[in-house]
């Protein structure tokens, strides 16, 4: 990385007063290991940071990960609305106030005299983040209501964007985008290295050695190099287990999340003409295997191991907590945008990567809605 990028990023750590570290809410272990290494990173420095993912479902076989838990699925409120009141010559007898009908009424008492217009004064106080950290996140709107719901905190504070895919908008103030690594995770460990190396603890280089071997799948991508497993080395060095975070991510799976897999694998379907895999899985199929959704993201990880051929992989599934809607996992793997794809499912999520809920009458007509879409938008591209 280049000095005066990493001493900029230095100096906006060292100058902010409450960071906030968000990811996409689908980014898997990478995502993940990088976002926590990096927020337990800022804790141990003396940093005042919170990392927040919009509606983000961590996997049982990540929940070893140290201080997952402390990640939230929405936004603390980020300002407070302050009303003044002169009360130097009125003084203060009692105040009150009710709520009714959508409309806040606020009563102040006078011990003598009256209030008037002129006492009465506005503000606002700041946002409460003043540095923003984003990690192996493409876009803004893969933040999903994070970014949506609070896009003047984006545009209003200094971004640090650290991602490795190629389609990264380059949407922050300060961009650490490095395409030849093997993952985000990778590319934080070096920049904790140049930053303070002897912060890095055991818990620290846990959760970034997790997110590497997640997105190489313990290092057998093309996108594994010489530098990628020294980095490994050295995190290995400074106390992760490898042979245990292996064990947690693809040994140690239960009898129902195997169950499952069987069942998933067992309904899995090809449309050649569309370059399409995809399956669905009912509500019945979670109550019978004793599993529930979180476990999906694995499947859909396993699919892309034994067929790399697909160009398009939909999982399509009945939460057993909401009968009358279905969700989707929708992933593209060519240079089509899978928001553009789904787009009339008002999906969430990156170009590669969407996830969607839509109301249907049963399984099979989610299906069929579906599939029509993305039928529609391959044979209209073609044309």
């Amino acid at each position: 990385m280049a000095f005066a990028i990493n001493q900029q990023i230095q100096d906006l750590i060292a100058k902010s007063h409450h960071m906030l570290i968000t990811f996409r809410s689908n980014g898997g272990g990478d995502a993940l290991g990088a976002a926590l290494g990096l927020y337990l990173f800022l804790k141990k420095k003396g940093g005042r940071v919170d990392i927040v993912s919009d509606g983000v479902r961590i996997p049982p076989s990540l929940h070893f990960l140290p201080s997952y838990a402390d990640i939230k699925t929405e936004l603390p409120p980020l300002q407070k609305f302050i009303i003044k009141v002169d009360i130097a010559r009125t003084k203060l007898e009692s105040l009150s106030y009710d709520v009714k009908d959508d409309t806040l009424s606020i009563f102040l008492t006078p011990k003598v005299g009256m209030f008037s217009r002129e006492q009465i004064a506005t503000a606002a106080s700041g946002l409460k983040y003043d540095l923003i950290i984003t990690i192996d996140t493409p876009d803004r709107e893969a933040f999903g209501h994070v970014f949506s719901n609070n896009t003047d905190l984006f545009y209003k504070t200094p971004v640090i964007n650290i991602d490795h895919h190629a389609s990264n908008e380059h949407y922050g103030q300060i961009n650490v985008v490095d395409m030849s690594a093997s993952s985000t995770a990778e590319i934080v460990v070096r920049l904790m290295e140049e930053l303070d190396s002897t912060a890095i603890d055991k818990d620290i280089a846990t959760a970034l050695l997790t997110g590497m071997i997640a997105n190489t799948k313990s290092f057998k991508t093309a996108r594994v190099t010489p530098s990628t497993l020294q980095t490994a080395s050295r995190l290995m060095k400074l106390g992760a287990d490898r042979d245990g975070i292996v064990e947690r991510l693809y040994r140690s799976k239960s009898l129902a999340t195997l169950k499952l897999w069987g069942v998933a694998l067992g309904r899995l379907q090809h449309e050649p003409s569309l370059g399409l895999l995809w399956l669905a899985l009912g509500a019945e199929d979670f109550v019978q295997t004793q599993t529930t959704p979180e476990q999906l993201p694995d499947i859909i990880d396993e699919i892309l191991m034994n067929a790399p051929e697909a160009r398009m992989i939909l999982l399509l599934y009945q939460d057993p907590h909401m009968l009358t809607h279905y969700s989707a996992h929708f992933r593209v793997f060519t240079g089509a945008d899978a928001r553009l794809i789904a787009k009339q499912f008002n999906p969430q999520g990156s170009a590669h990567v969407v996830s969607f809920t839509m109301p249907a009458a049963s399984l099979l007509d989610a299906v069929k809605t579906v599939k029509e879409g993305i039928a529609n938008f391959v044979t209209t591209e073609s044309k």
